[in-house]
Protein backbone atom coordinates (compact mmCIF):
# COMPACT_ATOMS: atom_id res chain seq x y z
CA UNK A 1 0.00 0.00 0.00
CA UNK A 2 1.51 3.33 -0.98
CA UNK A 3 1.79 6.13 1.54
CA UNK A 4 -0.69 8.36 -0.35
CA UNK A 5 -3.38 5.76 0.31
CA UNK A 6 -2.90 5.72 4.05
CA UNK A 7 -4.98 7.49 6.64
CA UNK A 8 -2.83 9.31 9.14
CA UNK A 9 -4.10 8.10 12.52
CA UNK A 10 -5.50 11.05 14.43
CA UNK A 11 -5.33 12.27 18.01
CA UNK A 12 -8.68 11.38 19.66
CA UNK A 13 -9.22 14.94 20.91
CA UNK A 14 -8.59 16.30 17.41
CA UNK A 15 -11.35 14.11 15.98
CA UNK A 16 -13.62 14.94 18.92
CA UNK A 17 -13.01 18.65 18.30
CA UNK A 18 -13.80 18.18 14.62
CA UNK A 19 -17.11 16.48 15.50
CA UNK A 20 -17.97 19.17 18.06
CA UNK A 21 -17.22 22.03 15.66
CA UNK A 22 -19.17 20.41 12.84
CA UNK A 23 -22.09 19.64 15.18
CA UNK A 24 -22.22 23.27 16.32
CA UNK A 25 -22.03 24.52 12.71
CA UNK A 26 -24.90 22.15 11.82
CA UNK A 27 -26.85 23.58 14.78
CA UNK A 28 -26.93 20.10 16.35
CA UNK A 29 -24.44 20.15 19.26
CA UNK A 30 -23.51 16.83 20.84
CA UNK A 31 -23.41 15.61 24.42
CA UNK A 32 -20.48 13.55 25.66
CA UNK A 33 -22.66 10.43 25.31
CA UNK A 34 -23.42 11.12 21.66
CA UNK A 35 -19.84 12.19 20.95
CA UNK A 36 -18.57 8.83 22.23
CA UNK A 37 -20.89 6.86 19.95
CA UNK A 38 -20.04 9.04 16.94
CA UNK A 39 -16.31 8.52 17.54
CA UNK A 40 -16.85 4.76 17.75
CA UNK A 41 -18.81 4.71 14.50
CA UNK A 42 -16.22 6.91 12.78
CA UNK A 43 -13.53 4.45 13.83
CA UNK A 44 -15.67 1.59 12.50
CA UNK A 45 -16.28 3.49 9.26
CA UNK A 46 -12.59 4.02 8.56
CA UNK A 47 -11.72 0.45 9.56
CA UNK A 48 -14.46 -0.83 7.25
CA UNK A 49 -14.12 1.58 4.33
CA UNK A 50 -10.39 2.45 4.37
CA UNK A 51 -9.08 -0.68 6.16
CA UNK A 52 -7.28 1.59 8.62
CA UNK A 53 -8.14 3.25 11.93
CA UNK A 54 -8.95 6.94 12.04
CA UNK A 55 -8.39 7.51 15.75
CA UNK A 56 -5.44 6.58 17.95
CA UNK A 57 -7.56 5.42 20.87
CA UNK A 58 -8.94 2.36 22.58
CA UNK A 59 -12.67 2.15 23.12
CA UNK A 60 -13.75 0.78 26.47
CA UNK A 61 -16.93 -1.22 26.94
CA UNK A 62 -19.07 0.85 29.30
CA UNK A 63 -22.70 0.74 30.42
CA UNK A 64 -23.91 3.01 27.61
CA UNK A 65 -21.66 1.56 24.90
CA UNK A 66 -18.17 2.28 23.59
CA UNK A 67 -16.14 5.08 25.19
CA UNK A 68 -12.78 6.67 24.42
CA UNK A 69 -11.75 7.42 28.00
CA UNK A 70 -9.30 10.18 27.03
CA UNK A 71 -12.10 12.03 25.24
CA UNK A 72 -14.70 11.20 27.88
CA UNK A 73 -12.66 12.68 30.71
CA UNK A 74 -11.88 15.78 28.64
CA UNK A 75 -15.60 16.56 28.43
CA UNK A 76 -17.19 14.87 31.46
CA UNK A 77 -17.58 18.21 33.24
CA UNK A 78 -20.36 18.95 30.73
CA UNK A 79 -22.48 16.15 32.20
CA UNK A 80 -25.46 15.62 29.89
CA UNK A 81 -25.26 19.15 28.45
CA UNK A 82 -24.32 19.98 24.88
CA UNK A 83 -20.64 20.54 24.19
CA UNK A 84 -20.16 23.72 22.21
CA UNK A 85 -16.42 24.37 22.56
CA UNK A 86 -13.51 22.14 21.53
CA UNK A 87 -11.11 20.62 24.03
CA UNK A 88 -7.80 22.28 24.69
CA UNK A 89 -4.56 20.76 25.86
CA UNK A 90 -1.56 22.26 27.57
CA UNK A 91 1.92 21.87 26.12
CA UNK A 92 3.98 22.03 29.30
CA UNK A 93 7.27 22.31 27.42
CA UNK A 94 6.15 25.41 25.54
CA UNK A 95 3.69 26.59 28.22
CA UNK A 96 1.14 26.88 25.47
CA UNK A 97 -2.54 26.06 25.24
CA UNK A 98 -3.42 24.18 22.08
CA UNK A 99 -6.66 23.09 20.46
CA UNK A 100 -5.99 19.71 18.80
CA UNK A 101 -7.10 19.64 15.16
CA UNK A 102 -7.30 16.89 12.60
CA UNK A 103 -4.55 16.57 10.03
CA UNK A 104 -5.98 14.57 7.13
CA UNK A 105 -5.76 14.59 3.37
CA UNK A 106 -8.73 16.35 1.77
CA UNK A 107 -10.39 13.15 0.53
CA UNK A 108 -10.45 11.79 4.08
CA UNK A 109 -11.73 15.10 5.45
CA UNK A 110 -14.59 14.87 2.94
CA UNK A 111 -15.37 11.31 4.07
CA UNK A 112 -15.14 12.30 7.72
CA UNK A 113 -17.53 15.20 7.18
CA UNK A 114 -20.08 13.07 5.32
CA UNK A 115 -19.97 10.29 7.93
CA UNK A 116 -20.18 12.75 10.82
CA UNK A 117 -23.15 14.61 9.35
CA UNK A 118 -24.97 11.30 8.86
CA UNK A 119 -24.24 10.24 12.45
CA UNK A 120 -25.28 13.62 13.86
CA UNK A 121 -28.79 13.00 12.50
CA UNK A 122 -29.21 9.97 14.77
CA UNK A 123 -30.35 10.64 18.37
CA UNK A 124 -27.91 9.66 21.13
CA UNK A 125 -30.29 7.07 22.62
CA UNK A 126 -30.59 5.38 19.20
CA UNK A 127 -26.80 5.22 18.86
CA UNK A 128 -26.58 3.67 22.33
CA UNK A 129 -29.29 1.17 21.39
CA UNK A 130 -27.45 0.24 18.18
CA UNK A 131 -24.16 -0.37 19.99
CA UNK A 132 -25.99 -2.50 22.57
CA UNK A 133 -27.42 -4.67 19.78
CA UNK A 134 -23.90 -5.51 18.63
CA UNK A 135 -22.38 -8.74 19.90
CA UNK A 136 -19.18 -6.73 20.43
CA UNK A 137 -20.97 -5.10 23.36
CA UNK A 138 -23.78 -7.48 24.36
CA UNK A 139 -21.51 -10.54 24.67
CA UNK A 140 -19.72 -8.69 27.48
CA UNK A 141 -22.76 -7.39 29.40
CA UNK A 142 -21.91 -9.27 32.60
CA UNK A 143 -18.29 -8.08 32.45
CA UNK A 144 -19.50 -4.54 31.76
CA UNK A 145 -21.71 -4.61 34.87
CA UNK A 146 -18.70 -5.83 36.86
CA UNK A 147 -16.45 -3.11 35.33
CA UNK A 148 -14.13 -5.82 34.03
CA UNK A 149 -14.86 -5.90 30.30
CA UNK A 150 -11.84 -5.78 28.00
CA UNK A 151 -11.43 -2.84 25.64
CA UNK A 152 -12.54 -3.17 22.04
CA UNK A 153 -9.71 -3.69 19.57
CA UNK A 154 -9.61 -2.43 16.01
CA UNK A 155 -9.36 -5.92 14.53
CA UNK A 156 -12.62 -7.08 16.11
CA UNK A 157 -14.43 -3.86 15.16
CA UNK A 158 -13.28 -4.19 11.55
CA UNK A 159 -14.19 -7.89 11.41
CA UNK A 160 -17.63 -7.23 12.91
CA UNK A 161 -18.51 -4.55 10.37
CA UNK A 162 -16.93 -6.54 7.51
CA UNK A 163 -19.22 -9.48 8.26
CA UNK A 164 -22.16 -7.30 7.27
CA UNK A 165 -24.44 -7.90 10.25
CA UNK A 166 -23.87 -4.45 11.77
CA UNK A 167 -25.62 -1.40 10.36
CA UNK A 168 -23.22 1.07 8.79
CA UNK A 169 -24.88 4.08 10.36
CA UNK A 170 -22.31 6.45 8.87
CA UNK A 171 -23.81 5.89 5.43
CA UNK A 172 -26.82 7.91 4.35
CA UNK A 173 -29.97 6.06 3.40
Amino acid sequence: MSSENRVEVQNPLAVANYVINLAVSENNPVTNLKLQKILYYLQAAFLNEERQPLIDTKFSRWQFGPVSQEVYYSFNSHGASAITKPAQTIDFEEFDIETPEINLEEKYVDELKEYTINLLKIPAWKLVEKTHEQALWSDYSDDIKAFSAPDYNNEEIQKYFDEGSAEKLWKSD
